[in-house]
């Protein structure tokens, strides 16, 4: 079976040191594909200073008959803890924000999100909550934007920071480039971890949590 980490990194050290500034992880969930982004933001100002990494954590169902499913979740579930734990300890994360989705029709789905929400509910890091139409209305304007719009957005804020995005010399229904490559449809993942930490850092959830963070560190 393949399991496989993409990434995409700059320097995980960022030069400023100003005090409105954290490192923010921003993540899309899936069983199958989970995005990730690790962004420089101010606080002060509300804005994604730098893209540090990119990436997306992938794993694939085993379809050998003799494999239990459960068993087989539950190996998929250790290789998204393990490659989000590597993410988190590289940058020291203390802050992450969250895609929650709405409830739906169908079993499977739900059950997927739900080993994903346990992965990421294990970690120690304060955790914001955004909406896909939070996500959508924050980056383009327009709470039924498709995933093509997403990626572009994605495309513009990262055009100065040194992360890579899938590509292929192939054309395909997107019609986005990237170095004079074809985007795929691959990209939408980190695209989203991407659109998820922006929304955070536009919401009130960050600062308050930060505050209350703040308060109890000082009442100690």
């Amino acid at each position: 079976m393949k399991e496989r980490t993409s990434r995409y990194s700059k320097d995980p050290h960022p030069e400023s040191a100003a005090s409105t500034y954290i490192t923010l992880l921003g993540i899309d969930p899936g069983l199958s594909n989970t995005g990730y982004a690790v962004v420089e933001a101010d606080l002060a100002s509300r804005r994604l200073v730098r893209t540090l990494e990119l990436g997306t954590i992938c794993t694939e169902r085993d379809n050998h008959t003799q494999v239990r499913r459960t068993s087989d979740d539950l190996r998929r579930a250790r290789i998204l803890r393990h490659g989000l734990q590597e993410v988190v300890q590289r940058f020291g994360i203390t802050v992450a924000a969250n895609e929650m989705i709405s409830t739906s029709p169908y079993a499977r789905p739900s059950f997927n999100f739900g080993v994903t929400l346990g992965v990421i509910a294990s970690f120690d890091f304060m955790l914001l909550e955004v909406l896909p139409k939070e996500i959508k209305k924050a980056v383009t304007g327009n709470a039924a934007a498709k995933k093509q719009d997403i990626i572009r957005w994605a495309l513009e804020v990262t055009q100065n920071d040194n992360v890579q995005w899938p590509t292929s010399g192939r054309q395909n229904r997107m019609d986005l480039s990237y170095r004079a490559r074809h985007v795929t449809l691959a990209a939408e993942h980190q695209a989203d971890a991407l659109a998820v930490a922006y929304t955070a850092l536009q919401s009130d959830q960050l600062r308050d949590l930060l505050a209350l963070q703040q308060a109890i560190g000082r009442g100690r």
